[in-house]
């Protein structure tokens, strides 16, 4: 019930127009086609450890998607770099991961899309060099960049399965589900 009146308050709130549901009903934003991510109870872990000011953090951007006949961008990862800096200055040890541009001449074609960016290997490869995150931060903008926000954090769970998860940016605060 309250899942109901919290999502009636956010529909309330962002109104009916064309644009939602337009977005509503992309490909790569409609409910059909992310059903693979769901989490349910069991998938949850607890988070025992203490907090303290020696939590490590890894901030990470993941690559990019562009239609194929789009110019490559270069967007720097503004949001992270702001929580980055937040967190030092709180005393929080962390590390960024800008998977676009460390891997910016890295090139992907599926139909008429572009990935750029460090391959799922690479940034597989990357993560086990690194020391174990407390938590690891993501951003996705855009709607074309989901998949690749879902395919690291899988990289991440495998990787280090008991790190705590957060995304956010444009595409999750207007999709929160």
């Amino acid at each position: 019930m309250a899942n109901n009146i919290q999502g009636k308050r956010i529909n309330d709130a962002l109104g009916q127009n064309e644009l939602r549901e337009y977005l509503a009903n992309k490909l790569e934003t409609s409910a059909s086609e992310v059903k693979d991510v769901s989490i349910s109870n069991q998938d949850l872990r607890n988070y025992k450890r203490p907090y303290g000011e020696n939590i490590s953090t890894l901030l990470i951007s993941p690559p990019i998607t562009i239609p194929r006949n789009m110019q490559k961008r270069c967007i720097p990862p503004l949001g992270l770099s702001y929580i980055a800096g937040s967190l030092e200055a709180k005393g929080f040890n962390v590390s960024m991961l800008d998977c676009m541009v460390e891997g910016y001449d890295q090139e992907q074609f599926n139909a008429n899309l572009m990935t750029y960016g460090l391959s799922m290997e690479n940034i597989e490869a990357r993560l086990r060099q690194m020391p174990v995150p407390d938590v690891v931060g993501m951003s996705v903008l855009f709607s074309t960049d989901l998949h690749n926000l879902y395919n690291v954090a899988r990289i991440v769970k495998k990787v280090f399965p008991y790190t705590i998860i957060v995304v956010g940016g444009l595409h999750p605060t207007i999709y929160p589900k």
